[in-house]
């Protein structure tokens, strides 16, 4: 039973009004900002319960450090909204206008399986996680043709979702909704002309990187992405590489695949 108060709140992209010129229509219709506003919301609420009360970000460190798959996906591309460079800048801001609730994302150093693997015995995720969304676009009437509308899937071929079923590895009889199941060559050959596989297509690039490269050139990778300390940068290091070779064992239950890919 829940014995904490639980706050939720939605919103929608609007266009900003001005009491000169009326409404303007040249609105924000994208989702880059939306883990801002998540932040500002929840330190919002935090500053009302004390200046002590912190604000917790359970964001794995894959995720966080989001090194872009390809080149094509560098720069606005790739959210950096849970990296350390940002969070710590964000921090620096907070602290010049006398906010002093404290930002913490305690897997920042850990990956997505090892969130799972920590609490997958526990009777709240196994009755639970099957129920939870990671899909980018889990709206079911414009990806899920099915029929089926009891509730919204995952749509099992973006990018969350492929890092969630590799986060799954070690959970038996996974009865994970999907709307496709996509790790596989009977999938690539299938949507081969849609744009179903392009984040499948971007992780096979990148895993095939990760087998051609040494630590040093992943180091480089993951200086990329944002300025930190030596320390965090091997941190990170591991962390890539457990999460790379997550995917891989993830690939492996088709052989094919894995040719595909050139790393057999």
């Amino acid at each position: 039973s829940q014995t904490v108060k639980f706050l939720s709140f939605t919103a929608n992209s609007r266009a900003p009004f001005s009491n000169i010129h009326g409404k303007l229509y040249r609105n924000e219709n994208t989702s880059r900002g939306r883990s801002l506003l998540f932040l500002c919301a929840a330190l919002s609420v935090a500053g009302i319960m004390g200046d002590q009360i912190p604000v917790y970000i359970p964001e794995n460190g894959f995720i966080g450090l989001n090194i872009p798959l390809t080149n094509s996906r560098k720069g606005t591309c790739s959210t950096r909204t849970t990296h350390p460079y940002f969070l710590d800048s964000f921090r620096k801001i907070l602290e010049s206008v006398g906010i002093k609730n404290p930002i913490i994302n305690f897997y920042a150093h850990s990956t997505k399986r090892e969130l799972v693997d920590s609490v997958k015995d526990t009777s709240s995720f196994k009755l639970g996680y099957s129920e939870t969304i990671s899909c980018s676009h889990p709206s079911l009437p414009r990806w899920n043709k099915s029929g089926d509308r009891e509730y919204p899937k995952n749509c099992g071929y973006c990018y969350p979702c492929l890092i969630r079923k590799s986060s799954l590895i070690d959970v038996r009889n996974d009865i994970d909704p999907y709307s496709h199941e996509s790790v596989s060559m009977d999938f690539l050959n299938r949507f081969s002309e849609s744009d179903m596989i392009n984040d499948l297509m971007a992780i096979i690039s990148s895993v095939y990187r990760y087998k051609i490269v040494d630590d040093n050139e992943i180091r480089r990778l993951i200086r990329c992405t944002g300025q930190m300390s030596n320390d965090e940068v091997e941190k990170f290091l591991r962390v890539y590489k457990v999460s790379m070779e997550d995917l891989i064992e993830l690939f492996s239950t088709d052989e094919r695949l894995l040719e595909y890919i050139g790393i057999q």
